[in-house]
């Protein structure tokens, strides 16, 4: 009887001490996924930095872009008005011009 509950004993240490060393091993494989998935996080939270960055230039850029067509709108729509004022000064200046013709040639031929 003896011999049974010293191999029962002998048994269960063996399974136990084997039991130890498979859990030490799924410990070790569970800590090496942890580092990896720290790692992966650390990356991914570097993109995400990144990108942010990346889209903060692209709104301010598209903010400056939007200023820049604003402005050159409003001098385009300026220069449109001085160019009105120029056409009608110039065909104020035709017309008394021709006025001029006119009234020259009325004095030729009365002469």
């Amino acid at each position: 009887m003896r011999i049974i509950f010293f191999c029962f004993l002998l048994f269960s240490v063996t399974v136990y001490g084997q039991s130890d060393r498979k859990q030490e091993k799924e410990i070790a494989r569970l800590k090496e996924q942890v580092t990896l998935q720290e790692k992966t996080l650390e990356i991914q939270k570097q993109q995400i930095a990144e990108l942010t960055n990346l889209l903060s230039k692209s709104r301010d850029n598209s903010l400056t872009t939007l200023e820049l067509v604003e402005k050159f709108r409003n001098e385009n729509e300026t220069l449109r008005e001085i160019m009105r004022g120029y056409l009608i000064q110039i065909e104020e200046l035709n017309t008394s011009n021709l006025q001029l013709q006119a009234a020259l040639d009325k004095c030729k031929d009365g002469k």
